[in-house]
């Protein structure tokens, strides 16, 4: 019923108390039946990214992604064991990939945030899934006068950790061979993420990846 009652995304003051009762529904909702509230979240993800998140007020966005926040917290978290094996996850997880598109451009910070807090919730079993995603953040990195580095970075370092370096390179490669081919840099922005996020690697990777481009590059030094 609550949800039958949105007001317009772009009426702010309406939409923001209206974000707040929802979120506080859906918690009670989930102390009392776990089960039947996982699904009623996918409307929650649906209104939240496909409407708040692309509406002119930054208040808006920011509760929006403030509620969701909370439910991949307070709802999903608790309950990663069974949504394992539900397609509910990978659903949710979409809708929020889907903030990456062009249309998001003034809210692409709350994406981030989401994303990073999505990586975390569902881990590495689901590098594979995530791949494209991942792809996908790289592309923006390159664009041109980027406004949310900051923010991306933050979502890259997540994806680091959660998802460790092995496989983040398979995704986005330094392209780096240690030698004069390699002054254009233009995947460096990678690196001081990979020095402060490195939480647990395998040795064999360190030597096997990281030894060779050292040593290549003392030589032609």
């Amino acid at each position: 019923t609550l949800l039958e009652r949105q007001p317009a995304k772009n009426d702010q003051q309406q939409i923001t108390i209206w974000l707040d009762g929802v979120c506080r529904a859906y918690c009670s909702f989930h102390r009392s039946d776990p089960a039947t509230c996982l699904t009623f979240i996918s409307k929650l993800f649906e209104i939240c990214i496909n409407e708040c998140l692309l509406s002119v007020y930054k208040r808006v966005q920011t509760k929006a992604t403030n509620v969701l926040k909370t439910v991949i917290k307070t709802i999903l978290k608790p309950q990663m064991e069974t949504l394992r094996t539900n397609p509910l996850l990978k659903q949710l997880f979409k809708y929020v990939e889907h903030g990456l598109t062009y249309a998001y451009t003034l809210s692409w910070n709350c994406v981030f945030h989401l994303l990073a807090d999505m990586f975390e919730l569902m881990g590495k079993d689901y590098f594979e899934f995530c791949r494209n995603c991942l792809s996908s953040l790289s592309g923006l990195r390159s664009t041109k006068d980027f406004s949310f580095l900051a923010e991306l970075d933050s979502t890259v370092g997540k994806a680091i950790r959660v998802f460790e370096p092995k496989n983040i390179l398979q995704v986005i490669p330094l392209n780096l061979t240690g030698t004069i081919n390699d002054a254009q840099l233009e995947q460096s922005w990678l690196l001081p993420l990979l020095r402060d996020n490195i939480t647990h690697t395998e040795l064999n990777h360190f030597v096997g990846y990281f030894l060779p481009i050292a040593f290549q590059l003392q030589t032609t030094g």
